[in-house]
């Protein structure tokens, strides 16, 4: 959930002109693939006391990094289709219908 709210404020921030995407996009990008490489279709093997859950908390930071910014986040690339739609019982439960394969439509410029 920590992500999701993460994420959720940066895309509200950057539909009002305003970049926080930048700041910490690397490090949101890492953590996605990092977390996919657990989740199906990817097979690595959990590390030990951890475990790794397929929530639909994936769909806005992907449009935002792959999307519009062209960047390759393959491991995810496999996880987003397997994930979609998303179901309607939590807040990011609607970012299919609201951000797949959006890019930047209906955005403004972002200021720096």
């Amino acid at each position: 959930m920590a992500f999701a709210g993460m994420v959720d404020t940066a895309e509200t921030a950057r539909q009002q002109g305003i970049d926080l995407y930048a700041e910490v996009g690397t490090r949101i990008m890492a953590a996605m693939e990092f977390q996919a490489q657990y989740l199906p279709p990817n097979s690595a093997k959990a590390p030990e006391n951890l475990e790794f859950n397929l929530h639909p908390t994936w769909e806005i930071a992907y449009n935002h990094f792959h999307d519009r910014l062209g960047n390759q986040l393959p491991k995810m690339a496999v996880v987003i289709p397997g994930n979609r739609p998303t179901g309607v019982n939590h807040h990011m439960d609607w970012e299919t219908l609201t951000h797949a394969g959006m890019g930047s439509i209906g955005l403004p410029t972002v200021r720096k």
